[in-house]
């Protein structure tokens, strides 16, 4: 289940996934900005091929055309930019050979147009594919590489294959940590996904161990109430309690409804949320009359801004019917 910023969970545990940084557009324009520089940063392994001057015209047409094809991605029009895409990369192929950073940045873009319209397996394949030219014209930790893994990471994560996710984040954390430092927003946001790749497979001491660091350097870079923080500190306490550590996501849960109540809305959706997490883990704990509070609180809350038959306020109601059963039947 989704909440309305987009954060992910299941039903039975709606915590605030935080994975804005590893969105594959982040990394489209990252990558393009890092891609641009290849030439200039380290002499390619083989020859690029060097257009001639009647091809000189045709570039600029392909530049228009994939300005156009760009739009297009923008305008959600995926089908569409995905031919332009294929066109594109067909003309640059012949013109400036496939080892190109023009060739290849084509084919990124042409990947992005697949993974919108969720064709994984070709995404996957296109990604691999330019993954494998890097790999023989780019040095080991060339920082254009770094996009091509994380994109290949999260789409591999679509469709569950997290080990393979897991080795692809990590290529991509090292050139990242190495490049811009531990302390980026980039390269915790990474790390984030790494932590997020081993929880999905039941890796739970080592997904605590690496959002426990994120936290730690989220809290002192952009302080302890920062929206991000607090998504941290709710993937943690995900983590602790799929350990059964549940006295230890408690606290976590009640320090991010704390702050979320401090900064937020009574009735807004995170602190909602909050209320949400905060009585799975109390009835875990067996705790079931604080937990039909914070039930009951997140009931009322959704039934005012979603109204009765929104999905969450099902979910909501499902909670706090069976908590209150479950009471009664004492």
């Amino acid at each position: 289940m989704s909440d309305i910023c987009g954060n992910s969970g299941s039903h039975s545990m709606r915590f605030v996934l935080l994975r804005a940084a590893i969105l594959f557009g982040f990394f489209f324009a990252l990558a393009s900005g890092l891609w641009s520089g290849c030439r200039v940063a380290e002499k390619p392994r083989t020859q690029e091929r060097k257009p001639s001057a009647a091809h000189e015209e045709g570039l600029a047409a392909l530049k228009t055309r994939s300005d156009g094809a760009n739009k297009l991605l923008v305008q959600g029009k995926y089908a569409q930019a995905e031919m332009e895409w294929r066109a594109i990369i067909s003309a640059y192929q012949r013109i400036l050979g496939p080892e190109h950073p023009d060739t290849l940045m084509s084919r990124y873009n042409l990947a992005s147009a697949l993974r919108a319209q969720r064709k994984h397996d070709e995404t996957v394949r296109e990604l691999r594919a330019v993954l494998a030219i890097q790999e023989r014209v780019l040095r080991p930790e060339h920082p254009a590489k770094m996009g091509i893994h994380n994109s290949l990471a999260s789409t591999l994560q679509a469709q569950g294959k997290h080990a393979e996710a897991e080795r692809e984040y990590r290529a991509a954390l090292a050139i990242r940590a190495r490049v811009f430092g531990p302390e980026d927003p980039g390269t915790m946001g990474i790390r984030s996904s790494l932590a997020y790749a081993l929880q999905a497979q039941g890796k739970y001491g080592e997904a605590e161990r690496e959002f426990r660091a994120v936290l730690a350097i989220r809290a002192r870079v952009f302080g302890p109430e920062h929206p991000g923080t607090l998504a941290i500190r709710g993937n943690l306490a995900s983590t602790l309690q799929a350990q059964g550590k549940h006295a230890e996501a408690e606290r976590e849960l009640r320090a991010v409804l704390a702050s979320r109540e401090r900064v937020l809305a009574p009735e807004h959706p995170l602190v909602l949320t909050s209320c949400y997490n905060l009585a799975q883990c109390l009835k875990a704990q067996n705790k079931k009359a604080e937990a039909l509070i914070f039930a009951r609180r997140e009931l009322e809350g959704r039934r005012k801004v979603l109204g009765e038959e929104h999905p969450y306020t099902k979910l909501a109601r499902m909670q706090h019917d069976e908590l209150e059963k479950s009471l009664k039947a004492k």
